[in-house]
């Protein structure tokens, strides 16, 4: 039996539990526990298959005491998450980080951004919706892939900061010069852009603002906008697929129609 203490100290090094060993007078039966690891992976798998044939309730219970015992499972708050979404309950994801005192900076940036994107979802509760953009704040300090940073854009966007898409899609452009031609990155700027615009278009048709603050609204608009068809443009000529082609397509659409509400009202020739 000189093989046993060498089982048993491997499984030690390793993290595994202790082995277990049952004899008898014929022989002995050495069992070898799973590593927690592989437990955790074999039960994730498991929560993907009640996912898949619609069991989400019961995906849910096992993704939450799951989480109960690693809170910093990143696999698992992505699929906690995910169920969230399907049961429209996107708030339990918030609570559950606030009720755990998680803390936010031992999370990697691809969950951060898919929590932001879930807990954004919550309507009417302005310190939800400031706790995603601190997510998605946290999240950008990083070197981020063009997928990570397309998320974020389109989060920022969903939370009604436009300005602050703009601001992050430049930085990022500046810093990756590579993403110059993403389409997708492109797309978003300029729809924060129309965005704006509208805005300036609403504050531009309406008559309880000075004329030098309506004025100055049609300028900004017109400003928006044109920066906006460039990004169109070049979106357009890199767009990969024709899904990608199909939704610039639409934007410029939708940017055609604001173009002809921008336009500067002819003068009235005199009778």
């Amino acid at each position: 039996m000189v093989w046993i203490p060498t089982i048993i100290r491997t499984m030690r090094e390793e993290g595994c539990p202790d082995p277990i060993f049952e004899t008898s007078t014929d022989n002995v039966i050495c069992t070898l526990p799973a590593h927690p690891r592989h437990k955790t992976i074999k039960e994730l798998y498991e929560i993907e298959n009640r996912i898949v044939i619609g069991n989400v309730d019961e995906a849910y219970e096992r993704t939450k005491n799951l989480l109960a015992e690693d809170p910093y499972n990143f696999r698992a708050l992505e699929l906690f998450c995910e169920i969230n979404n399907l049961l429209k309950t996107p708030k339990n994801v918030y609570d559950f980080l606030i009720n755990k005192g998680a803390d936010i900076l031992r999370i990697n940036p691809n969950t951060l951004i898919k929590i932001a994107d879930t807990i954004s979802l919550v309507e009417g509760n302005p310190k939800i919706l400031e706790f995603a953009n601190q997510l998605l704040t946290i999240a950008t300090e990083g070197r981020l892939e063009e997928k990570q940073i397309s998320k974020i854009a389109i989060n920022l966007k969903r939370l009604g900061k436009n300005e602050e898409v703009i601001k992050f899609v430049d930085e990022k452009i500046e810093e990756q010069p590579n993403l110059s031609k993403s389409a997708a990155l492109l797309e978003e700027r300029a729809r924060a852009k129309m965005n704006l615009a509208k805005n300036c278009i609403n504050t531009g048709m309406d008559r309880k603002f000075s004329i030098k603050i309506r004025v100055r609204a049609w300028e900004e608009c017109r400003k928006y906008l044109k920066e906006a068809e460039i990004d169109l443009n070049i979106a357009l000529q890199n767009a990969r697929n024709p899904i990608e082609r199909d939704y610039i397509v639409r934007d410029i659409e939708f940017f055609n129609k604001l173009k002809i509400k921008s336009q500067k009202p002819k003068r009235r020739k005199p009778s």
